[in-house]
């Protein structure tokens, strides 16, 4: 393993731990990564940037580098992770706009087909319902900024960050 390499993780729609097994769902698929903390594991990807370089990783994260190669190498056949990230290149509009459309269509998709949606609209929502769908939408609110700030981080173009954090 190249320890200037910049690994880069793809998108993740959702992380758990499940005994001694790191559980990342993306895509609609399951990758389940075991034999390796998975601490150390979820530790490791998150930093997986794709402008750090797997040494820079280690040494800033305190994960040795053998729980690194052992990361890559679990996600590689996958295509999980990119073990070195090329060169940046310009993203054009149209696939940036292609890249948006397919994630939030799974994301939409799953949200919007839950039962809340059919009832609070029809105003058949118990109170109890639309009290959580209350919280739940104050919280969203006050994350957001947070959450904005880690998909930035996870932005591996370069052309389209600028985008995230309004800098144009």
């Amino acid at each position: 393993m190249d320890p200037h390499a910049r690994p880069a993780i793809r998108h993740v729609d959702h992380v758990s731990i499940t005994g001694d097994w790191l559980v990342l769902e993306a895509d609609g698929y399951s990758y389940e990564i075991g034999g390796i903390d998975p601490a150390l594991t979820f530790k490791f990807l998150t930093a997986c940037d794709g402008c750090s370089s797997t040494e820079e990783i280690c040494r800033h994260e305190a994960i040795p580098a053998d729980i690194a190669v052992a990361v890559i190498e679990a996600c590689g056949d996958s295509g999980f992770i990119r073990p070195d990230l090329p060169a940046r290149r310009a993203l054009s509009a149209d696939l940036f706009l292609e890249i948006l459309r397919r994630r939030y269509a799974a994301w939409n998709s799953e949200m919007f087909s839950e039962p809340l949606w059919r009832f609070l609209p029809a105003g058949k929502a118990s109170r109890s319902l639309v009290d959580g769908w209350l919280l739940e939408s104050y919280h969203f609110i006050r994350g957001a900024a947070a959450r904005l700030s880690y998909a930035t981080s996870l932005c591996h173009e370069e052309k389209v960050m600028p985008y995230f954090l309004d800098t144009i």
